[in-house]
């Protein structure tokens, strides 16, 4: 139906109707019976009759106000056969079509950094504590998951098809996920699921992120991505209109507004439907109207919507609504903001010839590997005869050629040794250009050239942080009989080299007699006996020794190398043995009463289980109960049990050498009716014959690792008020963006601006001076090359330099990204394909500026050039310490041999996680640090990943970057979860978290949402970060240091101790009692439902003689006091300070 101009003209202004809940609230849509749909890629107007379709995906980004579509052409659909949700999605691709890399199956990251689809589904929106899956695939099948459920992180492996094609420079993609996923048998009246439909974009032209590309989605103004207050509803309906947004211009390179939207009844009755539509160009005239249209059974209406005089450059507000007649119900709503122009969205084609046959590949010069891949589905595998590969140096000089094997299932892959590529760059090739063809005889035209670089660099295999001693304060360490102590540890080794005991700060960790390797022979079963243990090094830094040992027919060495900071690997060899060995288990008896918190980290974060050691008896856990992102099998990397001081750890890169079985999980949490607990690794699941030596790579490592320093409790992080300051020996002057030190990107330079260590220089000079060069600003500023940033650049520079001002000595820290880099400088540019974690980074030259943000394995050479650029960043007087973003475990899957990734029986490649790696990163720094006369202070970001041996050459943890919302804290973390992962006791370090709170909603809800967290970081004593806006926290936390918090004078008891002299009658909490003599103060926190608390003191133990006076510390009321007996009321989630002084 067409409207009349004039007729609108008339409207404007005067339709309110619900605009502002059009433009605010939530798209919406309604859903009603299809038939069950066929996935196949191809996606069918008979399929999409019966589904709600909206137009274009609108860009993520951090502006708070109504987000813009992308303008690249994209569609996507809805709908329900009742026992499926099915999703399609069609939009248009680049001239290079998609980037699809990762192989089908469980891909995690890689899948991510593909063109790729996401989804989050919350079957119960409505919920205070909502279940959550997400998922992520790339047009191969290739996927990434993740779940929450029950207020815990919980693995999902989704049963849904889903299928996708590219052709016409269309990507088509299909998927239907089963509700029962979800908890969902079938769909009722009015059921409400939240849905994000996302679309991630990769190859995309500068303006819309370059080749990281850019992430839209179905969605209207920013929130929490993984929260349900700004999620998209879909509710089934039997009895609604089918909408579909069909348009928005005629052609999509044109100019031509054309919005259309298509309404159907697929009833047999008539639809009464009220419709509202907004159009608000910036400029020019507005048009707001209602209609009641009746929808007659079975009819079909296409909507022509009225678009009036839009002038170029206009951005255009569009809303549109339809609900019934009444308007009780609304069928569908979505608001977006446009333009009619259609700049270019996509990357330029690549350079290169397009072949049927798909050359990959990746040069690793830390090993002159080049590995090539050639995938030949394209042509017929029968006409392939020879392959050969030459490399060429820029003068086209042969360097090397080789023959590649013959083709195995349409591949041909190879490992090739090259010669030292940087001996020539440095003797007869300067420019480090080299070219490597591929010819494929019997193939016609089938030769393919590609570039890479191997450039040299004077930071290459510089020796800063490799010297041979100690970092403070860990001791060295000693050797007595067969025991090793390190700092706070005793370790009693067999005589296989496996711990007997671990004594740890003065408490046995383990029952029985420690760990036991059992193995099962030819069906007999056998427990590994050592034949004697023999010590091969000695020194204060590092002890070796090594022992043989048989189990049965099964023989094989043990190699123990421990570090100062008690982290002990273990390298298991097994010799070749007759018969085969039916399994292999590592038996590790734990003492439950050090063992009742647990933490499991794979391969990614905000999803890693922390808390409570489950409950019960018989297996209470095992490893297929861990979400992952990339590992592809049931393999954890870090295991830890243990208590809020105490712990055992046991941890590696991955399962290579181990016999995977798909029915028996990794490792397994078992718990026997005695009460004996004993945390099981299925080395050998499924039965081997050992024809070859194995090597099976462990890692141990106990708690506490080094102690607090004396005066934590005096120190604060970042966001500290001047009114508290006076009373902390330290709180960090955090310089917190790659931007605000000079880099060209928001977090993943290293170096400055052309590497210019003028800005560092000048930060170390006013930080002497007190005193800022008049015209430095403008003079640095001068020397950006990108000038639309200049803003950014000159704001973060200007704060730099005010930071360095007022800075006081030892606290300047400057934000790193351990797993970020930028990607154009000649560093990557030669070093890629060791420093990146996905698979083949090509030829493809990045734009300016453009960088990786959690890609990067700190491998040796990047230790390398980032200690360097560290070691910079101190000697210039610039800051003192370091911090590491983005720390967590991440799959590598590197091709050079060099690393843990291996390949699978059924040909998968297993990742590494790049813990030791990572570990190297911590330590070199810290040991350039103390190399420099310096005592390391360094913070490591380490969000829902506490992990021993990455932890213990940092000194301050940062946590809580999830959850972001107005959720109370309460609901976010549980007391367990908190003392497992986030206190910091169990490593020695300063425990910081950032605690996020939205800044935009209902002040009320901010508000109470502060104080919730205040009660929970005050009783677990965790330092926020949250700055002026945690009012609460810092008002009583600043009390507690006037009292003497922190000080010799002062005895701080935690809830959890045993001693805890504090007994509270009422529902759960946290609490926290500081003591001086015959004063106190209490902290309460309610952690359940509120109501009615009392508390009583073991008075004796405290040395009191009843209580002479409670008052409410933050109101100045006098609490009741009865026979020594405090009484108070909480509401959910409150908390109180009290403070007590007794007779």
């Amino acid at each position: 139906m067409k409207y009349l101009l004039t007729a609108l003209m008339l409207l404007t202004g005067v339709c309110c109707m619900a605009k502002d809940e059009l433009l605010t609230a939530p798209p919406r849509a309604a859903i009603t019976q299809m038939k069950t749909p066929v996935i196949d890629g191809i996606v069918q107007e008979d399929e999409l009759k019966y589904t709600t379709g909206m137009y274009g995906f609108c860009m993520l980004r951090p502006s708070l106000e109504m987000m813009t579509l992308l303008p690249a052409d994209a569609r996507f659909n809805i709908g329900t056969d009742g026992k499926l949700l099915y999703l399609s999605v069609q939009c248009e691709v680049g001239p290079d079509g998609i980037l699809e890399r990762a192989r089908a199956g469980r891909g995690g990251q890689r899948a991510f950094m593909d063109d790729s689809m996401e989804f989050v589904f919350v079957p119960n929106p409505r919920e205070k504590i909502p279940d959550i899956y997400h998922i992520i695939t790339n047009n191969k099948g290739s996927y990434m998951t993740a779940a929450r459920k029950n207020n815990a992180n919980a693995a999902w492996e989704p049963a849904f098809k889903f299928k996708g094609r590219v052709k016409d420079g269309v990507w088509s993609y299909e998927a239907a996920f089963p509700l029962s996923a979800f908890g969902i048998e079938e769909l009722k009246e009015g059921q409400e699921i939240g849905v994000r439909i996302c679309r991630n974009w990769r190859r995309m032209s500068k303006e819309y992120g370059g080749d990281w590309g850019i992430q839209t989605a179905w969605s209207q103004i920013r929130g929490a991505f993984f929260e349900s207050d700004s999620i998209p509803i879909v509710v089934y309906r039997k009895s609604v209109p089918v909408v579909r947004f069909l348009s928005l211009k005629k052609e999509i390179r044109g100019n031509e507004p054309d919005l259309r939207v298509s309404l159907f009844n697929p009833t047999a009755e008539t639809m009464k439907l009220k419709t509202a539509y907004l159009h608000r160009p910036s400029t020019s005239q507005s048009i707001a109207n209602e209609e009641q249209i009746a929808l007659k059974p079975g009819e079909t209406k296409i909507m022509q919507l009225p678009t009036a005089q839009i002038t170029d450059g206009e951005v255009i507000t569009t809303g549109f609504q339809v609900a019934s007649g009444d308007g009780e119900k609304i069928y569908y709503r979505r608001a977006f903001k446009w333009s009619l122009e259609r700049p270019e969205v996509f990357a330029a084609p690549d350079v290169g010839e397009k072949d049927k046959i798909a050359l990959k590949y990746a040069y690793y010069p830390e090993s002159d590997g080049l590995f090539l891949q050639l995938d030949f589905s394209a042509v017929e595998v029968g006409k392939v005869k020879k392959i050969t590969a030459v490399v060429t140096d820029k003068a086209g000089r042969k360097i090397a050629e080789t023959t590649l094997p013959a083709v195995r299932k349409k591949l041909c892959e190879t490992l090739w040794k090259l010669p030292s590529l940087k001996k020539i760059t440095q003797q007869t090739n300067p420019s480090g250009e080299y070219t490597v063809a591929v010819t494929v005889d019997g193939i016609e035209n089938a030769k393919i050239v590609r570039n890479f670089e191997r450039k040299v660099f004077p930071w290459e295999g510089n020796q800063l942080g490799k010297s041979d001693r100690l970092i403070p304060p860990f001791t060295p360490v000693k050797v007595n009989g067969n025991t090793v102590s390190t700092l706070l540890r005793d370790h009693l080794l067999s005589d296989m080299g496996l711990w007997r005991q671990v004594t740890a700060d003065g408490a046995d960790l383990l029952k029985e007699d420690g760990m036991r390797l059992e193995a099962v022979v030819n069906g007999k079963t056998y427990s590994a006996q050592g034949k004697g243990l023999r010590f091969t090094k000695r020194s204060d830094t590092n002890v070796k020794a090594e022992a043989e040992w048989q189990a049965g027919p099964l023989k094989g060495k043990a190699f123990c190398d421990f570090d100062f900071d008690g982290m002990m690997k273990y390298d298991l060899m097994l010799e070749p043995c007759r018969g085969k060995v039916d399994s292999l288990k590592l038996i590790i008896p734990l003492d439950e009463a050090n063992a009742y918190l647990f933490h499991a980290c794979t391969d990614g974060l905000r999803f890693n289980y922390g808390g409570a050691t489950p409950k019960g008896e018989g297996r209470v856990w095992d490893s297929t109960k861990a979400a992952r992102m990339d590992l592809q099998s049931s393999y954890v990397p870090y295991l830890w049990l243990g208590t809020e001081k105490r712990g055992f750890s046991v941890f590696g890169e991955n399962d290579r050498g181990w016999s995977i079985a798909e029915n028996i999980p990794a490792q397994e949490l078992i718990r026997k009716k005695d009460g004996a607990m004993y945390l099981v690794l299925n080395l050998f699941a499924k039965p081997v014959e050992l024809k070859n030596r194995r090597r099976i790579e462990l890692g141990f490592q106990a708690m506490p690792v080094k102690p607090m320093r004396k005066d934590w409790r005096k120190c604060a992080i970042w966001g500290v008020p001047e009114k508290a300051k006076p009373y902390l020996n330290y709180y960090m002057s955090f310089i917190g963006s790659a931007l605000c030190r000079g880099g060209v990107s928001s977090s993943d330079d290293l170096a400055p601006r052309d590497n210019d260590l003028s800005l560092w220089e000048t930060y170390g000079q006013v930080r002497r001076t007190k005193q800022i060069p008049a015209g430095y600003l403008d003079k640095w500023c001068a020397g950006y090359k990108n000038k639309e940033r200049l803003k950014s650049y000159r704001a973060e520079i200007n704060y730099g330099l005010y930071l360095m001002k007022g800075a006081p000595a030892g606290s300047v820290t400057f934000y790193t990204n351990a797993r970020g880099i930028r990607t154009d400088i000649p560093e990557t540019r030669t070093f890629q394909d060791n420093w990146l974690r996905e698979e083949f980074q090509g030829n493809r030259i990045p734009g300016y500026g453009s960088s990786r943000s959690y890609s990067v394995e700190p491998t040796e050479s990047f230790r390398d050039y980032a200690v360097t650029w560290y070691k910079n960043m101190i000697a210039t007087g610039a800051c003192d310490n370091i911090y590491w973003d983005d720390i967590f475990l991440a799959s590598n899957f590197d091709r050079s041999g060099q690393t843990a990734a291996y390949v699978m029986e059924d040909g998968r490649l297993q990742p590494g996680v790049g813990l030791f790696n990572m570990r190297e990163l911590f330590r070199r720094t810290a040991l350039m640090q103390v190399g420099m006369g310096r005592e390391p202070f360094n913070m490591v970001h380490m969000t829902n990943t506490a992990i021993a041996p990455l932890l213990s050459f940092a000194q301050q943890n940062l946590d809580w970057e999830d959850n972001l919302g107005t959720n109370p804290f309460q609901q976010r973390y549980t007391k367990e979860y908190i003392r497992a992962v986030s206190i910091g006791r169990q490593f020695g370090n300063l425990p910081g978290a950032l605690g996020l709170v939205t800044n935009q909603g209902d002040r009320n809800l901010i508000e109470w949402c502060l104080r919730t967290g205040a009660g929970v970081t005050l009783t677990h004593e965790v330092f926020w970060t949250k700055g002026g806006a945690a009012k609460d926290y810092w008002n009583n936390m600043i009390e507690m240091l006037k009292f003497g918090y922190g000080g010799d004078e002062v005895h701080v008891w935690n809830y959890w101790e045993k001693e805890y002299p504090v007994r509270i009658a009422g529902g759960s909490n946290s609490s926290i009692f500081l003591v001086k003599g015959k004063e106190a103060i209490l902290i309460v926190c309610d952690y359940e439902n509120g109501g009615e608390f009392k508390v009583t003191f073991d008075e004796k133990k405290l040395g009191w003689n009843g209580i002479a006076e409670a008052v409410d510390g933050e109101s100045g009321k006098a609490l009741k006091v009865t026979d020594g007996t405090i009484a108070f009321q909480l509401r959910k989630y409150d908390f109180i300070t009290i403070r007590i002084k007794a007779k």
